[in-house]
């Protein structure tokens, strides 16, 4: 039996960078969200209730970064799946639920994939 394709909440500040991880989920075969900031992502969790993943970067142009976003998915969306990056090393500071994995940039479509297997 074939799994139904994950539907992934992208958030990312940098249109190419955002467009792009659009376009290797989606060709990935699975359905791709994209948001610009926390703000928008928020919004459209509240609207949709198809959402399976949420893919975000933490550095975000928004009064909430990427980890305080996975921690308020975490709150109200148990169910969807976290997936953080960035192209910084996380700050000692961050306070990243041990069960939300770290991916820096630059990834891999590979990487994505196995993540949403």
């Amino acid at each position: 039996m074939t799994r139904p394709p994950a539907v992934v909440l992208v958030v990312e500040d940098e249109t190419l960078i955002l467009l792009d991880t659009v376009d290797c989920i989606e060709h990935l075969g699975h359905v791709a969200v994209p948001a610009i900031d926390a703000r928008r992502a928020l919004e459209l969790l509240k609207r949709r209730t198809d959402i399976t993943h949420l893919f975000t970067d933490v550095n975000l142009r928004c009064d909430i970064d990427g980890i305080e976003l996975a921690a308020a998915v975490q709150a109200h969306w148990p169910h969807i799946s976290i997936l953080i990056t960035s192209g910084h090393m996380l700050p000692a500071t961050a306070r990243l639920a041990s069960d939300i994995p770290f991916l820096p940039k630059p990834y891999t479509a590979e990487q994505i994939q196995a993540w949403l297997e």
